[in-house]
């Protein structure tokens, strides 16, 4: 399958932001070649139990990301005060007083690999 990259914010409540570029394959065009003919979507469940479904195609819900297809494209905001490089978070990781997304990805164009999982009901 063709190699896809994209580049992403990934906001983290737990931790520092990040922005990070990966590369895999697409998750659409592993889908298409699994998918029943039968299938409309996907759910995807996190580490934690919580799950959401997405349909493969648009739809009139605006709270439905669809997995097919584009969105628009992104921007890149740089925010000098939220980089933890230059306003490190204290000894006890206090973002109030420190930054709070790290911009080491995009400086330095690491690259890292998704692996997606992926799990159908029987």
């Amino acid at each position: 399958m063709p190699q896809h990259t994209q580049f992403l914010l990934m906001n983290a409540s737990k931790s520092d932001d990040s922005y990070t570029k990966y590369n895999g394959i697409s998750l659409e065009n592993l889908i298409k070649a699994i998918m029943l003919d039968s299938a409309t979507g996907i759910t995807v469940y996190a580490p934690d139990g919580f799950a959401t479904y997405h349909p493969f195609n648009s739809s009139t819900n605006p709270n439905s990301y669809h997995v097919f297809g584009t969105y628009p494209q992104g921007i890149f905001y740089y925010n000098e005060r939220a980089d933890i490089d230059i306003h490190p978070p204290d000894s006890d990781e206090n973002y109030a007083d420190g930054g709070w997304c790290n911009y080491r990805s995009h400086r330095q164009q690491e690259e890292k690999t998704v692996l997606l999982s992926l799990t159908r009901k029987v």
